[in-house]
């Protein structure tokens, strides 16, 4: 369960059962301000200090002893560019027939081994805690056999992607496909992409798309 605690000011989105905290768009004056109160009371808690398309107070953060956990490009794909696309390449067209399954309680152990062995560690979105909340999310899956080789984790409240572990264009443009269905089906105006410059095969298959960049996306962590 989410609580919010204010600070000065600030607030500090609080998971005390999975001992997490979030910390958005702070600027340095605030982390100031509150840096003493987290210290006394979160010690221990994973955590996380994010910005987005704001200034990134650099100076506090290094005295604090963050790490980067999170360095992404935003992009999004808005429902009228899709719909262009679907009526200019038709719907078939524009997945590149490539066959995608959809990952319900039925098949999700799968998908569990699978996502849990891409995410070792530090990931915060666990199999265990998407299958939590399975009907919020919307998972999709390319198979070999009974092996999972690719697929796409969209979280359908915000139309957000969480992740696409994919090195193959014609994969991930599939899957980003299948994602963008379920978003606008669900009536969403466009769907989000915090992608990092390094997954160059999503972002070539998004570009394709005719996803739009937008801003940026940084996470921190600090050891407490």
């Amino acid at each position: 369960m989410k609580t919010i605690e204010t600070i000065n000011g600030v607030e500090i989105i609080v998971q005390q059962d999975e001992k997490y905290f979030q910390v958005n768009d702070a600027t340095g004056e605030e982390l100031k301000a509150i840096w003493q109160h987290i210290k006394d009371k979160y010690k221990g808690f994973e955590n996380a200090f994010c910005f987005r398309n704001v200034e990134i107070p650099i100076k506090e953060l290094e005295v604090m002893g963050a790490k980067i956990l999170d360095d992404a490009t935003e992009i999004r794909l808005f429902r009228e560019d899709f719909d262009k696309l679907k009526k200019t390449e038709g719907k078939g067209s524009i997945a590149n027939s490539t066959k995608i399954t959809p990952i319900t309680l039925d098949n999700y152990d799968f998908f569990a081994k699978h996502h849990d062995a891409t995410f070792p560690e530090g990931f915060w979105w666990t199999s265990e805690r998407i299958r939590k909340e399975i009907d919020n999310w919307g998972v999709f899956a390319c198979f070999d056999g009974e092996e999972i080789t690719d697929y796409v984790v969209i979280k359908r409240s915000a139309a957000e992607i969480f992740c696409i572990p994919s090195n193959d264009v014609v994969k991930a443009k599939a899957l980003l496909v299948a994602a963008a269905l379920l978003a606008f089906g669900d009536g969403n105006d466009n769907m989000l992409y915090m992608i990092d410059e390094s997954e160059v095969s999503c972002m070539e298959a998004a570009m394709e798309l005719g996803f739009k960049k937008c801003g940026f996306y940084k996470g921190y962590t600090v050891d407490i």
